[in-house]
């Protein structure tokens, strides 16, 4: 795996780490990893991998515990907050899983959101002053174990709440007028929906522009869960051309920066996850994302622009629940067959 591969996987698993926070004690709660305490200033000798949301990503090479892994140290605030190690294969998952439930006692979830799947494997140790994560994914063949303190990953949050950083701001309750959990409203038309309950709604009249960004379709998605549907995430599509109110403006920007700069002047400073066009903000019950990349729109076919993208996570997970283990049961039922 690439040094670059690496660097990435771990900064998406220190944006998760920010998104999740415990509440309980368990069996003997590190105090630091590898010879550092919380708060220790970095030890001569460490490599800078990378800098992120104001974090610095550390390597140690005279620190090495194996050869099949790859260890990352980050500091905030010249101060060790976190370590993360990559996991290669499912061998030294298992491995790893085994001594942790050893020495930490059986994992668990404080907050009844992740489960142990047939293909992604997510396990927590949640703690009042250190927090464990575990989590491997069986098809890419790859993961991260990684321990923070939580005391420090609290007054980081809090720091970057105060000057505007993660923990977006405005963090929206729903979309023009309509509000997470809400039914659709009559005037919406049914464009198309699956198995597990996700159904598509358009509105005719719909306004397509914000800012000085032209849109091509904004899509409301609903989880019916065989009792109501309800509001669970809102598709925003532009398309790749400059727009007619930026020219008229003088600004003469794409739609996909328009919306950028839309985005960050309403939410704040966001979190970018890699290296392509896809930045995030994100708080434990919204998630908003704008992405940019080439997609499919009714009538018009494949088109290339961004895409914003705002989730509520809480009833997107209800949906997930029963989509994610209708593809186990089609997976095991596969596996079983062609064995």
């Amino acid at each position: 795996m690439s040094r670059r591969k690496v660097v990435v996987i771990v900064i998406l698993a220190f944006f998760l780490l920010l998104l999740t926070t415990g509440v309980m004690a368990f069996n003997n709660e590190p105090d630091g990893f590898g010879g550092l305490k919380w708060g220790d200033k970095p030890k001569e000798g460490m490599e800078v991998l990378s800098e992120h949301d104001g974090s610095l990503f550390l390597f140690w090479p005279e620190n090495v515990s194996t050869e099949t892994s790859f260890t990352s140290y980050v500091f905030w605030d010249n101060r060790f907050v976190a370590m993360i190690t990559t996991i290669l294969d499912e061998e030294q998952y298992e491995f790893i899983k085994d001594f942790c439930v050893r020495i930490y006692g059986q994992w668990y979830d404080v907050k009844k959101e992740l489960k142990e799947g047939f293909l992604i494997y997510n396990l927590s140790w949640d703690g009042e002053k250190a927090d464990i994560k575990l989590w491997y994914d069986t098809q890419e063949e790859q993961g991260t174990w990684s321990m923070w303190s939580t005391v420090i990953m609290q007054e980081k949050e809090e720091a970057e709440k105060t000057a505007g950083g993660f923990g977006f701001q405005n963090e929206p309750d729903g979309f023009r007028g309509l509000k997470w959990g809400d039914p659709p409203t009559e005037d919406m038309v049914f464009i198309h929906g699956n198995e597990y309950g996700r159904n598509q709604y358009l509105l005719p009249d719909e306004k397509l522009q914000m800012g000085e960004a032209e849109l091509v379709e904004i899509e409301y998605i609903f989880f019916d869960d065989g009792n109501s549907e309800r509001l669970m995430e809102v598709w925003i599509n532009t398309k790749d051309t400059t727009s007619a109110a930026s020219i008229r403006s003088g600004v003469n920007k794409d739609n996909y920066e328009l919306l950028e700069e839309l985005c960050k002047f309403r939410f704040g400073k966001e979190t970018t996850i890699d290296s392509s066009k896809r930045i995030v903000w994100g708080s434990s019950k919204t998630l908003v994302y704008l992405t940019y990349d080439q997609y499919y729109i009714r009538g018009l076919g494949t088109v290339v622009g961004g895409t914003l993208v705002l989730s509520y996570l809480p009833i997107d997970g209800e949906y997930q629940e029963p989509k994610q283990k209708a593809e186990e049961d089609a997976l095991r039922k596969s596996t079983a067959e062609d064995w």
